[in-house]
């Protein structure tokens, strides 16, 4: 490496310390309490015995990647979401960047929440498609730009995360459908941090709201959510039309040009896939546990952002503030992380409540995020 090379890694580094957002990597042994990863079900502990035909996949999927394993969890998914069919991305980030900037060009708009996540905002720039970001959550917001900019475009699309996965805020899909009806748009819902959580079996927010409301049945066009969170193994999907993947396997490129996941990987994928569809107990266990702390957080007068999910943001008015809390619960083995701005507007400890939280875990959280008299 040059030394001008050096140089200039060194002075780039020294300003991300200087504005207090310097990160690095590090593990947990098995005795701090996580409050930290998106493992909501508790998955992500248990033990297999596999036995797989072969360690790799040996390509993409339209050379030699494909299989009847493979094809047959897409299956799965569709019915599993009530869709026509679906396709596995090796990763979420790979999913949202490669459909987005498939499906939308420089004759479309796109219209997206401020809070979606970065592979949604990648996705959005590599499309080449105007952009328009309204506040989050904010549909008077979304409908003054609609209102004013969605004349002049070919197609439109709005995208949300269905769950934030900072703030722990849910969209509101019947706002959406009202507006896609007046604007003629396609709906694109990203249910990463929805899946597992929400609904009879799981398959999210959009199904948990199907369940109450049939006639939103048409609401969304483009489904995509990941099983590298309550599902605890990786990868992730799109569901939708039979036209709709179809035309994905011929113009994402990331689909296109990504080799196929081990046979391991989709053998994992299905076993956990049927466990958080039964997953019945969890998901009650885990919102009797998200109740619970919403309401500890309110008795010890918490400033907080939370709506239903299993996240919460514990809001802080400086860095430096969240990150010696932080510090804090890490001596007392309870495993909150800080989250802070560019990634977030307002730093702040990013919680996370399992189904597998006992009383006691949660009462020792509460107890250290209690003010000091």
């Amino acid at each position: 490496m040059s030394e001008n090379f050096e140089k200039y890694l060194e002075q780039e580094l020294e300003l991300v310390m200087q504005q207090e957002q310097y990160r690095s990597l590090k593990s947990y042994t098995s005795d701090f309490v996580d409050f930290s990863s998106n493992d909501y079900l508790g998955f992500a502990k248990q033990d297999y015995a596999l036995s797989v035909s072969a360690s790799g996949s040996t390509g993409s999927r339209l050379i030699t990647g494909n299989s009847a394993e493979l094809q047959a969890l897409e299956k799965q998914i569709a019915t599993w979401k009530n869709t026509e069919a679906s396709l596995f991305f090796g990763s979420g980030y790979l999913a949202n960047l490669g459909t987005i900037s498939a499906l939308a060009g420089p004759r479309d708009v796109i219209f997206s929440d401020e809070y979606n996540h970065s592979c949604i905002l990648d996705g959005i720039r590599l499309s080449g498609a105007k952009k328009f970001f309204y506040e989050n959550l904010n549909y008077q917001h979304l409908y003054s730009l609609l209102k004013t900019h969605r004349h002049k475009y070919r197609n439109a699309f709005v995208i949300s995360d269905s769950v934030f996965s900072m703030q722990g805020t849910c969209v509101d899909v019947e706002k959406l459908y009202e507006l896609k009806k007046d604007f003629d748009l396609f709906l694109y819902l990203d249910e990463a941090h929805a899946t597992g959580v929400f609904a009879k079996n799981g398959a999210g927010l959009f199904a948990q709201e199907l369940e109450k409301k049939s006639d939103l049945k048409n609401a969304i066009d483009i489904q995509m959510g990941t099983f590298s969170k309550a599902c605890a193994v990786e990868g992730a999907y799109v569901a939708g039309s039979y036209q709709l993947i179809d035309f994905l396997i011929n113009k994402a490129r990331t689909f296109i040009y990504s080799t196929a996941p081990a046979p391991v990987v989709v053998t994992l994928v299905r076993k956990n896939l049927q466990l958080l569809i039964n997953a019945q107990d969890k998901r009650k266990q885990l919102h009797e546990n998200i109740k619970y702390f919403e309401q500890g957080l309110k008795t010890i007068k918490c400033d907080f952002t939370h709506q239903a999910s299993p996240i919460f943001a514990i809001n802080f008015s400086s860095n430096q503030e969240v990150l010696v809390l932080s510090k804090k619960l890490l001596e007392q083995k309870l495993l909150v992380k800080a989250i802070r701005p560019p990634t977030v507007k307002r730093p702040c400890l990013r919680v996370c409540i399992h189904a597998s939280h006992s009383k006691e875990d949660l009462d020792a959280l509460l107890a250290q995020l209690a003010p000091s008299t």
